[in-house]
Parts: structure tokens; sequence; C-alpha cells
């Protein structure tokens, strides 16, 4: 069984995984500047 703290973390990774991949998919084509604070 997977605990809380863990199954937490995974769908905060999983979450930001997406966001980046729409951030990049829809900003980054056209202005080569990523949209949020972090930069992977």
């Amino acid at each position: 069984m997977i605990s809380n703290c863990t199954l937490g973390i995974f769908l905060l990774v999983t979450q930001y995984a997406l966001c980046q991949t729409i951030v990049s998919g829809t900003v980054n084509d056209t202005s080569g500047i990523p949209i949020s604070g972090v930069n992977v």
C-alpha cells in the first residue's frame, strides 16, 4: 500500500509534469521563454 506522503508527492510531480508539457507546447514554441519560475 502506498503511503499518503508518497502518493501526494507522486501526484504533485505528475501535475507539474503535465503543466510543463502544456506550457512548453503552447508558449515555448513562440517565445522560447518558459512561463513557470522553474526552468527544467
